[in-house]
Order: structure tokens, then sequence, then C-alpha cells
């Protein structure tokens, strides 16, 4: 028997028509909701779209000092995030007109970008010679400025052309700069000017996503006078618009009680942080009756172009190496204090001075003795070079035989001592480049210099690795004041607020009151309770994050 049929309801077929309808168009509607969000998502990663509203980039030129020291609380205030566009060269020559790595390291860290320039700041746009050379050396300073940046965690995505220039071809690759840029790695390049506030919103702006990623563009202005309140805020009130970018650039960054300030107001376009303060503020109250125009935001410019969420930096590590000068005698103090912290140090020794060669006859007792120094390595402790009989390296009158062989004879001395040398440390912390040669050339692996850093200054460590291993730097006795506990303590605190890195401090005599001697021994020592306070302290009370290692360790092995 057939089964009988189940007859439809009514209009069952009209509902299933109108699902039919409905279901692609919800699908597609979905799609393009996610595609949306996903294009104005600067953590996307995802080719920008851009960002609704008029979008501000903050960007500052240089790698200032300044800039670390009166830009950066100014927007950790306001909550933005800057573009920082640094030269590697002066970074890595500790110039006074820059930040350090670990300041840049720390910009990072609080979500400012770090951009990249290149190595010395030279204009691009400059042939060289030989066209073949030119292109090489270009590419140097651009990738290899890029690299530099990228071996220290800070993945540079935007470049900033040297003094805004960029206009240039090669005619031997058929390349413009701007091709070499984006070889390198890098999703955009900024100019100096080409927008204009005078000429209406579309000459006043970037249209969002950018038609030339390689010449981002910025308010145009040939004056090199201070920048003012009303010019920055006319600039972004000029070219305001509905995915309307603006990008501005700052230089140098004043202060009022800061005694470079008049210098620094004499730059070309610097700004006054109290200027500086009240823009960001502006900004901050953007919508409102007092601030920029409604949906103003800032981004960086990597955000801008869709570049993906910066990955993190490890965090920031202080590494200590206590170093000793000189053998002197009283260093046997430090050993023991080393020894009951069980920390280790790096002791340099004169060789020719222990075996007797000085003006006194026969052994010295103000040095340490072989036993001695055996003692020291049992305990762990690292023993380094120093020369022979502690001659200054940048003395022209020395020939330059004398200084080889007062450097590789100590060497050689310390190895039939059966010691492994590795680090020296040039007597009165004088070094040239023919003295790092020397040393370099007689086997060491690195060589320190001393007073290069005063604690009573704004210490800046060392990288780790260190840049160059035959120019390190430390910490040492400034003038005739001794080192006392307060010295040695901030300077490892300046250090870790500037986000860490190598600080190598430099001892000489351990001086104890008892001593008749003792007034004599603080002119260029520390006093015994003084080195044990530091050593407890940074056992137990230094910031976090630090340790104590040996010369030889953080050059071979890093943090």
């Amino acid at each position: 028997m057939t089964p009988s049929r189940r007859p439809r309801r009514p209009g069952s077929r009209l509902r299933w028509a109108i699902l039919l309808v409905l279901v692609p168009c919800v699908v597609a509607a979905s799609v393009w909701a996610l595609a949306r969000t996903t294009s104005e998502d600067p953590s996307s990663g995802a080719a920008p779209g851009g960002p609704r509203g008029t979008v501000v980039s903050l960007t500052f030129d240089g790698g200032k000092a300044s800039q670390y020291r009166y830009a950066r609380p100014l927007l950790r205030q306001y909550g933005m995030s800057g573009t920082f566009y640094v030269p590697t060269g002066p970074i890595d020559a500790n110039g006074p007109c820059c930040m350090s790595w670990q300041q840049a390291q720390q910009l990072y860290r609080e979500g400012d970008e770090i951009g990249g320039s290149t190595q010395d700041a030279r204009d691009l746009t400059i042939p060289l010679p030989d066209p073949a050379q030119d292109y090489a050396d270009k590419q140097k300073q651009v990738c290899g400025a890029r690299d530099r940046l990228a071996g220290l965690g800070l993945d540079p995505r935007s470049f900033a052309y040297p003094a805004g220039k960029h206009t240039y071809d090669f005619s031997t690759v058929h390349r413009s700069l701007a091709d070499l840029v984006a070889s390198c790695g890098y999703s955009s390049g900024r100019v100096i000017g080409g927008l204009f506030a005078d000429q209406g919103p579309a000459a006043a702006a970037i249209p969002l996503p950018p038609e030339e990623p390689f010449v981002v563009r910025n308010p145009d202005r040939t004056s090199p006078s201070p920048l003012t309140l009303e010019e920055l805020q006319r600039a972004v009130t000029a070219g305001a618009g509905n995915r309307h970018w603006i990008p501005l650039v700052f230089n140098e960054v004043c202060h009022s009680t800061d005694p470079a300030y008049e210098d620094c107001m004499s730059s070309v376009k610097p700004v006054d942080d109290a200027v500086l303060s009240a823009f960001l503020r502006w900004l901050h109250d953007a919508g409102t009756a007092d601030g920029a125009p409604a949906g103003t935001t800032v981004r960086t410019v990597r955000e801008v172009m869709g570049a993906p969420p910066q990955p993190p930096l490890p965090a920031p590590r202080t590494v200590v190496s206590l170093t000793f000068d000189g053998g002197h005698a009283s260093q046997e103090l430090a050993g023991d204090a080393l020894r009951a912290h069980r920390m280790h140090g790096t002791f340099f020794v004169n060789t020719g001075l222990i075996d007797g060669e000085n003006p006194f006859a026969g052994s010295n007792p103000n040095h340490l003795s072989w036993e001695a120094i055996f003692r020291l390595l049992m305990q762990g402790n690292e023993i380094g070079g120093h020369t022979s009989t502690y001659v200054d390296l940048t003395d022209p009158g020395i020939p330059e035989s004398v200084k080889r062989d007062e450097i590789c004879r100590d060497r050689t001395r310390l190895w039939q001592m059966g010691l492994d040398p590795q680090s020296f440390a040039y007597p009165y912390g004088k070094a040239d480049a023919a003295a790092r040669q020397l040393v370099e050339s007689c086997g060491y692996r690195s060589a320190r210099s001393t007073q290069s850093v005063s604690p009573d200054g704004v210490v800046v460590p060392d990288t780790i690795p260190p840049v160059d291993p035959f120019s390190t730097r430390a910490v040492g006795v400034s003038g005739n004041s001794p080192l006392t506990l307060d010295r040695l303590q901030r300077a490892i605190v300046t250090a870790a607020d500037s986000g860490g890195g190598w600080v190598q401090v430099v001892f000489h005599s351990i001086c104890r009151p008892s001593d008749p001697e003792f007034a004599a021994c603080m002119a260029d020592g520390v006093e015994e309770s003084a080195l044990t306070a530091f050593l407890d302290w940074l056992q137990h009370d230094a910031p976090p994050g630090t340790t104590v290692k040996t010369v030889r360790e953080v050059v071979a092995n890093g943090p």
C-alpha cells in the first residue's frame, strides 16, 4: 500500500523562499562588517583602510636626549604614543646629543614606536662619484640602520629621510631612493613639508589610506623659529576631516629650568615643553569646547600604516660588573667581601709591578702577591690585564713598540701563571684608536676605560653586548670625590630607570679608618664599610632584575 503524502502547510513555500533570500544577505553583511572592522583596526596587521576621524601622528626626529627627558613624561601623562625616528650612529657612539639605547627601548616598552633614519643622518640625495659605490653606501646607511634597530628588538617599520630629502634615483640599478627604503623592510618613509594649512583640508592632510606611503608629508614650515601652540592647533584644524591624517614633526624639546634652555630654543624648530603639554592636552580634550575637533585621535605612524602590534621586548635588566684596578694589596679585603656575598669581580693587575718591575726595589708590599691573586681566582673572580707597569697608552712620548710590549708582555705573563686573561683595562682610563688596536692585537676580547660615566650625572650604561667591546665605560672616582654608598647606589638606580644595561664600577684601594694612611687611601679609594653596604644593597635591595657578573661573563655570554 502506498503511504499517503503529508499535506503541506499553507505558506511553507513562501517561508522557504524568504529564507533563501535572507541567509545569503546576512552572510554577506557579516563578511562585510568583519572586513570593515579588520581594515580599521591597526592591530589587525591588514592594509590600512585608515582610522576614522582626524588622525594625528606625533613624530620626533633625531633621537634627541631632550625628547626622552621632556616629551616622554608628557606623552605618558596624556596617554599618547609617538614615533621616534633615531639615527643609530650617534646613539652607538653615546653622543651627548641623543638618548641611549636603553632609553629608546624604554620608550618602545611604553608603547612608543622607534622608527629608523640612517646610520649617521647624512643626506641621501647627495651622490657619490662612483655610481655603484653610491648605491651600496646608501643601502648600508638605510638597511644597516634598520638591522641595528631590529637587532635591539625594536621592530622598525617607519623611516624618516634625513632632512626630509627623498627625491633621488640610482642610475645603475634603475631604482629610486624610496624603492631602496622599501627594500630594506620599511613600510613608510616620512619627508619634511608638503602639507599646507592655508589651502583647504585637501592640501592640509593626507587622505587615508595614503597613496604614497614612502612620501609621508607633514605641515610645511620654512621658519627655524620655535613651534607655537597656535600653529600646531591650526595644522590640525585646517586638515580635520574623516580619515584625514596629519603627521607632525618635532625636534628638540626644551624645558625652561634646564641650564641648556637658551641653546635648546636657539636650535632649529624646537618646541618648549609647556607648549607641547598644552597641545597634547588640547588633543586629549578633542570634542570639547577647549579641545581639538571631535573625532581627533593620536596614532603612531606604524598604526596608521596598518602594521601588526609591536612584539614585546624582554623585561629590562641591569648587569653590574665590580672591577678592581691596579692590584692594590688592600683589594684582598674586596675578595673577602665578594666571597661573603657569593659574588665575583674582575681584578685588573699589572704583572710587572707584582714581579717587582717598579721604581721600588724588590717586591712591592702595596700590590697583591701572586698567592693573593690565585686565592681571588679560586674564589671565582676574573683576573684581567692592565699593562705590565701601568703606562699611559695615549702618551705620544712612548714609542708604539713599548706600548705593545707593555700590553702583550702583561698578558703573556698572566698566561705563564696559568691564568686565562680575556679582559683589559686601560691605565688611567685613557684610550685612543691606536691603543684599542694594540689591545685587540694582543689577544684580549674587551677593554674598559674609567671615569667615562659619572655617578653625579646621567649614567648611560653600555648595551649588552656592548657596541664596541674595546671601548666600554665605567663608573669611577670623579676628581677628589671618593666613591660613597649613595653615589654607587644612584649610579645603578639611574641606569635601571633608563632601561637597564651594563654598568661597570671601578674600585682602586679599599680603605679602613683604622689604617694610618686612611686619608691618602680615600683619595682614590672606597671605604670598606661602604663597599660591604653596597654589596648588601645589590644582593637585597637593588632594582628588580639587577645581577652581578664579571666582565668576561658579560662580553662572552650577554645578560
